[in-house]
């Protein structure tokens, strides 16, 4: 490990487990862009997931949480996935996928289409296609 990514350890005064980071200032560019683009996923991993983790009874081993991101989004970019390992009752958090994507979001301003961000041409070629098929069938599907 170099020195950006030792592990950092957050305690807290009650019986929770510990959080730590294999690399905080990574997974916190991850969480802003979550937070900027995704504010569905964000609330959900600040509210709901991360108590869930600190009370979780899981046994030492990797595991990943996919968090709810919209079906646009998850067909061009994929599933938005928190990998995580348990050991000795302390919760490690090791990244946000897919991390290329958020980390580009994090550097610049995305522009976005139908509420999807996009990198460049190909991606928003992708939503568009993606968001006009499911038109077409919204027109053109009968049911018998």
């Amino acid at each position: 490990m170099n020195k950006d990514s030792e592990v950092v350890t957050k305690k807290y005064k009650d019986n929770r487990k510990i959080l730590t980071y294999l690399d905080e200032v990574d997974f916190s560019k991850k969480e802003k862009a979550l937070r900027k683009y995704m504010m569905g996923a964000y609330k959900y991993w600040i509210f709901d997931a991360v108590p869930k983790l600190q009370r979780t009874n899981k046994i030492d081993g990797k595991y990943e949480l996919t968090l709810p991101v919209t079906e646009l989004f998850e067909k061009v970019y994929g599933k938005v996935k928190v990998l995580f390992s348990v050991k000795n009752d302390a919760v490690l958090l090791e990244n946000i996928e897919p991390s290329e994507m958020l980390l580009t979001m994090h550097k610049k301003e995305l522009p976005t289409c139908y509420g999807v961000p996009y990198r460049d041409e190909r991606d928003k070629f992708k939503i568009n296609l993606l968001r006009s098929d499911r038109e077409w069938i919204k027109r053109n599907w009968k049911r018998n």
